[in-house]
């Protein structure tokens, strides 16, 4: 476990632990998946993984980007694979205090 997701989850009874790491296991997102999507041209370009990450304002960006101007989306498609790893992890933290949070609205 992360040591965010070990501070998110101090305090938290059994119940409330359990189903954080339920939820939490569903609802993350996939660093090698985020990266197929970046990485194939089609999906890449148009900026799906993004959407994937629940990003919607940096995926409408892409689209735009690869539709109405190709050599700036092609550069932002390749910088963006590069940062798909960090860009996943910060999705996944903010799933895990989002989650944090319900858990531990649950009475103990």
């Amino acid at each position: 476990m992360s040591s965010l997701i070990s501070t998110l989850t101090v305090n938290m009874s059994q119940q409330q632990l359990a189903l954080f790491k339920e939820t939490y296991a569903r609802d993350r997102r996939s660093v090698t998946v985020a990266l197929i999507l970046a990485i194939i041209p089609i999906t890449g370009g148009l900026g799906i993984q993004r959407f994937y990450l629940g990003q919607t304002g940096p995926g409408i960006a892409h689209l735009l980007l690869w539709l109405l101007a190709i050599l700036p989306g092609l550069l932002f498609w390749i910088v963006d694979i590069f940062l798909m790893p960090a860009a996943t992890a910060a999705a996944n933290d903010a799933v895990a205090q989002r989650l944090a949070v319900q858990a531990k609205a649950l009475a103990p």
